[in-house]
């Protein structure tokens, strides 16, 4: 099986780092998480671009009656005993994403 090749930097990193006495599972572990920072960088300057080319307006997808039920039977579940912020902030969103969409649900029914 034929897996991407490794260039001679990262050769010479792993080299480097196993005659430091690394374990092979650190320096393996190193090595995906510098793929993973360069394809995040990656990611980021393509939405960058994308965003410039866009004018920085972003337009949101209307959401599909299967998502609109699915979050609906998620704000239906019972709540633990605490809930965190950030959990209530995200169940807040859901919430206004709802309200939006209930409007043209209840147009087309007209």
């Amino acid at each position: 099986m034929a897996k991407g090749k490794l260039s001679e930097e990262v050769k010479t990193f792993i080299v480097h780092s196993l005659a430091c006495f690394d374990t092979p599972s650190i320096v393996v572990e190193a090595v995906r998480r510098a793929r993973v920072r360069a394809r995040l960088n990656q990611f980021k300057q393509e939405h960058a671009a994308s965003k410039a080319a866009a004018g920085g307006i972003v337009v949101q997808e209307p959401m599909s009656p299967e998502r609109a039920e699915e979050l609906e039977r998620i704000l239906a579940l019972p709540d633990a005993r605490s809930v965190s912020a950030e959990q209530m902030a995200y169940r807040r969103k859901i919430e206004m994403d709802l309200d939006a969409v209930e409007p043209i649900d209840e147009e087309r029914a007209a």
